[in-house]
């Protein structure tokens, strides 16, 4: 709807484009009894024919309430109705101040399981990959999508990623030139991680890029190279699901959390840095969706050269054979035999093969589409504070939040048909810029409210008010 109604105008006349926005209203009216709990936690599972009901699952994952934030706040703002995100919204403030202190055992990552009842975290394991990854993506999306109204989203992003680059951060033994993201369980790393945690690479990438922070583009680089060895070490090109390694920095080797390889991958380990767990691949899509960030962020020719080796790979090993089967992609039983073992009978291609690693191949070959891929510090788009489309955790791209008055640079941008306006509007932006640096790196959610407040009333924008009350000694802006 947002790419017909924007770069894509001409491709589908007005009945089209609001045929979507119905399906959309639809979908999203069946999927709202998942916040009918006790807690506002969404429950898993909907059914939406012949009763709308939720399932009455005792537990979700941080990934299962973080996930649908973007696309809930996103149609809301369309529809300029409040209700969607305050949903969403609801269940973040959880998450947000997770409790209790026990299940948090490193700054910003806490277990993964969220009981549906108070919204309390269950366990205390976690990782950035299935069950918590979409979470700690969805709050700097959401900072992108609109940075003055979710600026609380960044800061929290922010405590999380220096905390996985302190605790989580793990180098391989014998490739000192990789760098894992490590699973824990309580306050005890694991060194074990998955193709699907190799997003982080890209969040890292992404918030470097928003935030301006060389070190977090830095720490996505390495996490992204590390994760595409993954696909150059092993026989069949392509990587498995699951591997490990050995860190002797933190743990000595044989430790539950730092085990030895299996013997019959002990050379691979001493060669490859890691050894899989199980010689699956079920068509993850990460690595490419990091190597594709990792392009956006430098535009160094060499992860479109990696992209294209990985395409090639996959069209060799994974497309379907035979004569009546010819468009689709299967997953592999061996990745670690040259034919990739056996195509998986019955197995099923989800849908992010072709929104993310199809989507994010093409894109790297299309040219800096000004529209879709708009870098932050681009000029090429004018009117807007950032990135003009923000892609959701499935790969969609969705259009960010609109601001006049800046170009993507902070620079003033004139309007010839309202002058005044773009100027006045302009300055009051840049005061507010200055106000909520003041906070010196400490979210203060009255500060931020007061701040934003000076620009434009917070409940127009949807903007959550603070609980609890103002602080006495609280700076004012």
């Amino acid at each position: 709807y947002d790419l017909l109604r924007g770069p894509y105008l001409n491709l589908a006349d007005e009945s089209g484009k609001q045929l979507m926005m119905d399906h959309a209203k639809n979908l999203v009216r069946g999927l709202m009894v998942a916040f009918d709990t006790p807690s506002g936690i969404p429950d898993t599972h909907v059914a939406l024919w012949p009763v709308n009901e939720r399932s009455n699952a005792s537990f979700n994952t941080l990934a299962g309430v973080g996930a649908m934030t973007l696309e809930f706040t996103r149609f809301g703002d369309i529809l300029g109705e409040t209700q969607y995100h305050e949903l969403v919204h609801k269940a973040q403030l959880h998450l947000h101040d997770p409790k209790p202190a026990s299940r948090v055992p490193f700054p910003g990552l806490s277990g993964t399981l969220v009981n549906v009842t108070d919204g309390s975290i269950i366990d205390d394991r976690g990782s950035w990959g299935v069950g918590g990854s979409a979470y700690y993506e969805s709050l700097i999306k959401m900072y992108v999508y609109d940075p003055l109204r979710f600026y609380d989203y960044k800061e929290r992003w922010i405590v999380a990623a220096d905390s996985a680059m302190e605790n989580l951060a793990s180098i391989p033994s014998t490739a000192k030139h990789l760098t894992f993201l490590s699973e824990f369980i309580g306050n005890e790393t694991y060194s074990a991680s998955t193709q699907a945690a190799c997003s982080s690479g890209a969040h890292f990438l992404i918030g470097g890029m928003a935030l301006r922070k060389k070190k977090y583009i830095d720490f996505g680089l390495k996490l992204t190279e590390s994760c595409y060895q993954l696909w150059e070490a092993t026989t069949s090109g392509i990587g498995p699901d699951h591997f490990r390694w050995i860190d002797d920095r933190a743990l000595h080797p044989g430790a539950p959390g730092n085990r030895r390889p299996p013997h019959e991958f002990r050379t691979f380990y001493d060669k490859a840095g890691f050894w899989p767990v199980g010689v699956d691949y079920t068509l993850r899509p990460e690595v490419m969706e990091s190597v594709y960030y990792a392009w956006r962020a430098t535009r160094d020719e060499k992860w479109q050269s990696r992209a294209w080796s990985m395409f090639k790979q996959m069209r060799r090993l994974c497309a379907t054979r035979g004569d009546h089967v010819r468009h689709g992609w299967i997953p592999l039983s061996n990745v670690m035999a040259l034919d990739g073992g056996r195509q998986r009978k019955g197995a099923v291609m989800d849908s992010v093969v072709i929104a993310k690693m199809l989507k994010f191949m093409y894109l790297m070959f299309a040219g800096p589409d000004e529209h879709v891929q708009a870098n932050r510090e681009s000029d090429n788009v004018r009117n807007k504070m950032g990135n003009r489309f923000i892609f959701n955790s499935a790969g969609h791209p969705l259009q960010v939040w609109y601001w006049e008055g800046l170009s993507n640079k902070g620079r003033v941008v004139i309007d010839a048909q309202r002058p005044g306006l773009n100027r006045a509007v302009a300055r009051k932006k840049q005061e507010v810029g200055v106000c909520l640096d003041k906070m010196d790196g400490v979210f203060q959610p009255w500060v931020w409210w007061d701040c934003i407040k000076g620009f434009v009333d917070p409940m127009s924008l949807n903007a959550p008010k603070p609980i609890g009350p103002r602080p006495d000694d609280m700076f004012t802006p």
